[in-house]
């Protein structure tokens, strides 16, 4: 909440995650909050590009990016040392991420049961509304918590 420059870290050549970024880039403009944005084309951009944006701001978000999944160890070390938080949308970044906030794949795996279930039993797939997922998740990363001094049940709590 005391974050006055958050960066934005993400691969721009992934369609999915340009758009998360602007869509939390005007949130986070809409608070007042200055917005730094780092974009890597490769994975080998990602330990210098990461390391420069960790110097700019109090916080990154981490949009959900295949790049960043799979870098996701040494973003997190990156970040360790600089004590800078960051913020993913998927658990596969959890490594680099203080917390994680997003889909709760095992409900949306129940929910598609349900649906399949109601198919089985012979309803139409046509009659059936498009459903979106009804739940969230919070995957809090205690290592990072401690290496940027954050109390981790503060974070447990929210999901409360």
């Amino acid at each position: 909440p005391t974050a006055k420059t958050v960066g934005i870290f993400y691969n721009s050549s992934e369609v999915n995650s340009e758009v998360q970024a602007e869509q939390a880039k005007k949130a986070l403009e809409a608070k007042g909050v200055k917005v730094e944005v780092t974009t890597v084309t490769t994975t080998n951009d990602v330990q210098q590009a990461i390391t420069s944006l960790a110097g700019k701001v109090d916080a990154i978000y981490l949009p959900t990016d295949n790049t960043v999944a799979s870098t996701a160890s040494t973003i997190g070390d990156i970040l360790k040392e600089a004590k800078v938080p960051a913020m993913g949308s998927d658990a596969a970044v959890i490594d680099a991420a203080l917390f994680t906030y997003g889909v709760d794949y095992h409900a949306i795996g129940v929910q598609a049961g349900e649906l399949a279930v109601k198919i089985l039993k012979g309803e139409k797939p046509a009659d059936l509304a498009v459903e979106k997922p009804n739940t969230a998740a919070i995957t809090v990363n205690e290592e990072m918590a401690k290496a940027v001094g954050i109390d981790a049940a503060t974070i447990k709590a929210l999901e409360e």
